[in-house]
């Protein structure tokens, strides 16, 4: 049998990655920009340029645990990083 996730979408600002020594916190250059937030069993999150073309993103590992949300703020954890955003829409 197949374990089918639901993928959720928003429109998030990058807010934080921790710890600032993983590999994952090359993409704090993403930090305070707006982008399309994707995510079932691991995390997308995509930047759009004015043209409406990717601009910049990642993706990551699968989720070490189940994100959390609190108010706007969800925070996604995996092996080696914790990724903070806030929800827009």
């Amino acid at each position: 049998m197949v374990d089918i996730k639901k993928t959720k979408t928003m429109i998030a600002i990058l807010v934080d990655i921790a710890p600032s020594e993983s590999k994952a916190a090359q993409f704090l250059r993403l930090q305070g920009l707006t982008g399309s937030l994707k995510y079932s069993d691991r995390l997308e999150f995509m930047v759009m340029n004015d043209n409406g073309q990717i601009e910049d993103g990642f993706r990551t590992s699968e989720f070490s645990e189940e994100p959390k949300k609190d108010g706007r703020i969800i925070t996604f954890t995996t092996q080696n990083s914790i990724y903070k955003f806030r929800e827009l829409f």
